[in-house]
């Protein structure tokens, strides 16, 4: 076998064990991945996709691991070359979001072999994201039954009655899935995962923060694994307490606000981070020692995970710790990045429009940028993009609306966009970490969210128990990102900023978060 055609071998597996990934097929996916492994065992594509479905061992001096979500690449497993053109173009479709044409690809793998459960789900899986709901879960159900009633199908379909809004429906067929799936498995606990977020959506975090527990055995993130004890809340004054983010940098953000209460009850709290938030944590208050992720394991006494902290410390809506600004820009960040924006006269708005590709969820929370034109139309508005574009960024987010002012080069890590935050007038973005930071700064943030949002948003409000200068608007109907961009643009109209918004030091120094305009 030429390198070549080897290469073209491991590609070919790999993409397979992906889309099996995607569909919920956890043993196909670990066959296809196995085999991938074995022409290329050095391979990080494959070790990584590996290491969602099977157990990692422990590496010297790595307290835990954080598994990054992999992009769904989808792929069929039909030898004959007819199919692997279905699979080919039903691939290159999916991974540049165009789901109408993989629509079109999977209903013609699903009719070339209506026997074949992976081509129902694929087809499923193209039509949810597509919005056609009805036409999804009749393509589960034509999985479910030609697979004889595969749990994985069913799983899939619950995920899709969820996406769809229909919230009870989707907790009652999970809670119909629990008996049928192994108690030890990846699946049982993505299940009751799955339960507490429709639950906390639905009800507010107390509602399902215990079902939410269980993510620690669903598969992408996992506890440490030390000897040192899980952290039960309690006064710990000669203890050293880890206390870890657990997904995106959203998250991240969104949970350092308990460093403080951690603090309060323990002799130190150690607190590790990705490298772009190193600079930006060390703002916080309560002494953390902020770090790199790769920490000695006797380096503390006790560990806690971020999101935990609503279990230990109360998920009622009153219990949240609401106080803003929780985080600060430096003051050299601010000297150095004041004069380019001030440069621009009139309202500054600062924009994002997407999170990070590999979020499973960033194909509905992502906003075409084009759209936000219509902010730039509003008059005396200047337009400021804070958006991170990465190379597997896709091509259709990584325009520039039209008479933005680029920051990207400038900004280097969060603490370079906190400044840049303190510097506008309002930030107005999709449902990524700049809206956490941006909340966390005590800064007026608008953020734009999907029919069926992420379950920290919650249902029927317009505001957020957890960032008090935070407004959310909310789609009314899936997908429609322009009838969410006119309400905003018709609210900037009026729109006037805080007095002393960007003081020369960047802060309030009364750390007191004032009533807004738009708090009607």
């Amino acid at each position: 076998m030429t390198d070549d055609s080897q290469s073209d071998d491991v590609l070919r597996l790999l993409e397979r064990g992906l889309f099996y990934l995607d569909c919920g097929l956890t043993e196909d996916a670990i066959g296809y991945l196995e085999q991938a492994e074995a022409l290329a065992p050095d391979d990080p594509r494959i070790a990584q996709a590996l290491a969602r479905v099977r157990p990692e061992p422990a590496r010297e001096g790595r307290v835990f691991t954080v598994r990054p979500k992999t992009p769904s690449v989808p792929v069929s497993s039909d030898p004959s070359q007819d199919h692997d053109n279905r699979v080919a173009a039903f691939t290159a479709a999916y991974r540049v979001r165009d789901w109408t044409a993989a629509a079109v690809a999977a209903r013609s793998l699903a009719a070339a072999d209506p026997d074949d459960p992976k081509a129902w789900a694929s087809l499923a899986n193209a039509e949810r994201r597509l919005g056609r709901f009805d036409a999804a879960l009749d393509a589960h159900d034509r999985a479910i039954a030609v697979s004889g009633g595969d749990p994985s199908h069913l799983t899939a379909r619950a995920k899709t009655l969820w996406e769809a809004g229909r919230y009870e429906t989707a907790e009652a067929a999970y809670l119909e899935l629990l008996p049928r799936l192994d108690e030890n498995g990846v699946d049982h606990a993505d299940a009751w995962m799955s339960l507490g977020m429709i639950r906390m959506t639905r009800g507010g975090p107390a509602a399902g923060v215990d079902a939410f527990e269980w993510r620690w055995r669903a598969g992408e993130i996992r506890l440490p694994e030390v000897a040192q004890p899980y952290w039960d809340g309690t006064l710990q004054p000669d203890k050293r307490i880890l206390f870890y983010g657990e997904q995106g940098f959203g998250d991240a953000i969104q949970f350092a606000r308990y460093v403080p209460l951690i603090a309060a009850r323990c002799k130190q709290v150690i607190l590790p981070c990705k490298p772009p938030l190193l600079r930006l944590m060390r703002s916080l208050k309560g002494g953390a020692e902020v770090c790199e992720e790769k920490i000695a394991r006797d380096s503390f006494d006790l560990y806690v995970p971020a999101m935990s902290c609503m279990r230990l410390f109360g998920a009622a809506a009153d219990a949240i710790p609401r106080g803003v600004p929780y985080l600060a820009a430096a003051d050299g960040d601010l000297h150095r990045l004041r004069p380019v924006i001030a440069a621009r006269k009139g309202l500054r708005v600062g924009i994002t429009w997407t999170g990070s590709p590999t979020n499973g969820g960033d194909w509905k929370r992502a906003v075409d940028p084009a759209l936000f034109a219509a902010l730039g139309r509003v008059p005396d508005v200047v337009l400021f993009s804070l958006q991170k574009v990465r190379d597997d960024t896709p091509s259709s987010l990584r325009r520039l609306p039209e008479g933005a002012v680029d920051l990207d080069p400038l900004l280097n890590d969060f603490a370079d966009t906190a400044a840049a935050i303190e510097c506008l007038d309002l930030i107005v973005t999709a449902d990524t970490s700049v809206a956490h930071l941006a909340g966390a700064l005590g800064k007026p943030v608008w953020v734009l969210i999907p029919t069926v949002p992420d379950w920290r948003w919650m249902l029927d409000r317009d505001d957020s128990p957890w960032y008090p200068t935070l407004r959310l608007y909310r789609q009314r109907q899936f997908a429609d990102w322009a009838e969410v961009m006119a309400r905003v643009a018709a609210d900037l109209e009026t729109f006037r900023p805080r007095q002393n918004a960007a003081p020369e030091n960047g802060r309030d120094r009364k750390g007191l978060t004032r009533l807004l305009p738009w708090r009607r």
